[in-house]
């Protein structure tokens, strides 16, 4: 069967079908991004496991126990490229597009992620076929039975027991400056253009300005293709961006729709 990856849901029809997504596990040393996780746990201050408040070592601990298969999550939808761009664009810890799998953006490999589907109108029977298979083939997890990484809920309606409540981020937390990764990279590049120019954000007349552009280009490109730049791209303020387009020269390479800006960065 043919595999996708995220760049081509273009290739994926507006049909009726199931889809699972996967990743070669022996590929990935650490499949759980850190850094992701940090971030989740300070978005969302009233987060909790088992009841006590949640700390990223924990959440990271409890998510491991359910990355169990590489077919991490396994869904179905009336318009299969709708719903695997919602998935795509769903920002972790926010009530929709994609709620249900948003455990995925936690995963240091998500942009890696294989995408298989198999067109059907019954869409909603065979996603639970798959689900209740899943469950026969493994071995229980935290004392009930297994489902794929991100999948949340069992064919009958229950929820996972995972114990991992009030996961919403709060708005103040939807700004790429509250970013810790973003914050450093700012904080790099402040410090590099005291030491070669004026220090002042964006200036084009000194050498602090071309130090920036030299010296952290690649810092940044790494972290624009990280998950945490997924949950933060859609947010980006228009000052945001203006300080993006001077110091960087990237644009987006389809329009200047900021919804559309997490999926069309590229460098010039």
């Amino acid at each position: 069967m043919t595999s996708f990856h995220w760049g081509e849901l273009d290739k994926i029809p507006e049909k009726a079908g199931v889809y699972w997504l996967s990743y070669d596990s022996r590929d990935v040393d650490n499949p759980l991004d850190i850094e992701t996780i940090h971030w989740w746990v300070d978005a969302a201050p009233e987060m909790s496991i088992d009841g006590v408040r949640a700390t990223p070592e924990h959440l990271q601990n409890r998510l491991d126990e359910y990355l169990i298969h590489d077919v991490v999550y396994i869904g179905s939808s009336n318009n299969l490229r709708r719903r695997l761009s919602n998935c795509y664009s769903h920002v972790l810890g926010d009530i929709k597009p994609h709620r249900g799998g948003q455990w995925m953006k936690t995963l240091a490999m998500f942009d890696q992620l294989q995408i298989s589907f198999e067109e059907t109108t019954e869409h909603v029977m065979r996603e639970n076929e798959l689900l209740e298979e899943f469950m026969r083939q493994h071995q229980k997890v935290r004392g009930e039975f297994a489902l794929p990484f991100a999948n949340l809920r069992y064919p009958d309606g229950t929820t996972k027991n995972h114990g991992i409540s009030h996961v919403d981020i709060t708005a103040a937390h939807l700004s790429i400056e509250t970013d810790p990764t973003w914050r450093a990279l700012k904080t790099s590049v402040l410090d590099r253009a005291s030491q070669d120019g004026c220090g002042k954000w964006g200036c084009t007349t000194c050498g602090g300005y071309f130090q920036v552009k030299k010296n952290l280009v690649e810092w940044v490109k790494r972290w624009a293709r990280s998950p945490m730049a997924y949950n933060i791209w859609p947010f980006l303020t228009e000052r945001d961006w203006s300080w993006i387009q001077r110091c960087l020269r990237w644009h987006p390479s389809r329009g200047d729709d900021l919804e559309r800006r997490s999926s069309f960065i590229v460098l010039t």
